[in-house]
């Protein structure tokens, strides 16, 4: 499976979560299908490292390739070492959010255990749980709920994590089963969206207040 990057960058974020999210399946699926060397072919010897380099990545993109690799014992080597779960990268994007999308439960798990973030937004506003819901997997879902994670939080859109689950999944029947059991109807997300939108007028009408610039554009270039 291929895709030009160009159309996926296009793409809205949760499409482009579900397309990241299979190209990651058959990378793996690749990976695993690879066969070891035959006896009969040369294998090429490494040169010795005269000069003694090496290659330093730091601890943070340690943490991100282990997860991509789903290397457990590395996860938690990492996090003993003293690894900030909670480091982001220039997106906003934790490496919870990053599990969430790779389906990687048990790297999840060591995380939340290790101080974990769930409730961390990116720069779309866009919390673990909102991956988790549009990547469709229950599991996960059901770990950050039950770790705190708040299904109350609306993304850029204003959209609930729930609503990014395909219908009638098992993924939307865990996060809306929670939402209900918190008192969190279908008036109650009415009313939540409705605050958000007082708040955003509110603060519009304090920078106008204060002579602040209403045309100035933000890290990603938008405008009010």
């Amino acid at each position: 499976m291929e895709i030009d990057q160009s159309i996926l960058e296009i793409l809205p974020k949760g499409q482009r979560m579900k397309i990241a999210k299979k190209l990651r399946q058959e990378q793996i699926k690749r990976y695993n299908q690879v066969e070891r060397p035959e006896k009969n072919v040369p294998v090429r010897i490494r040169r010795h490292n005269k000069k003694k380099t090496q290659v330093n990545f730091n601890e943070f993109d340690k943490l991100r390739d282990a997860v991509s690799r789903f290397d457990d014992i590395e996860v938690l080597t990492l996090m003993d070492r003293g690894v900030d779960p909670n480091t982001v990268t220039v997106t906003g994007t934790s490496v919870l959010h990053q599990c969430c999308m790779e389906d990687n439960l048990s790297a999840a798990e060591t995380l939340i255990e290790k101080g974990a973030d769930v409730n961390r937004q990116d720069d779309d506003w866009w919390t673990p749980l909102h991956v988790a819901s549009a990547c469709d997997n229950p599991d996960l879902s059901s770990l950050l709920l039950s770790n705190g994670a708040d299904p109350s939080i609306l993304d850029i859109d204003g959209n609930f994590a729930v609503e990014h689950a395909p219908p009638n999944s098992e993924t939307k029947l865990v996060i809306e089963k929670h939402m209900l059991e918190q008192g969190i109807d279908r008036i109650r997300m009415k009313q939540i969206r409705q605050r958000q939108a007082k708040q955003m007028l509110s603060d519009i009408k304090d920078l106008i207040a204060i002579r602040g610039d209403i045309n100035a554009a933000n890290h990603r270039g938008a405008t009010l």
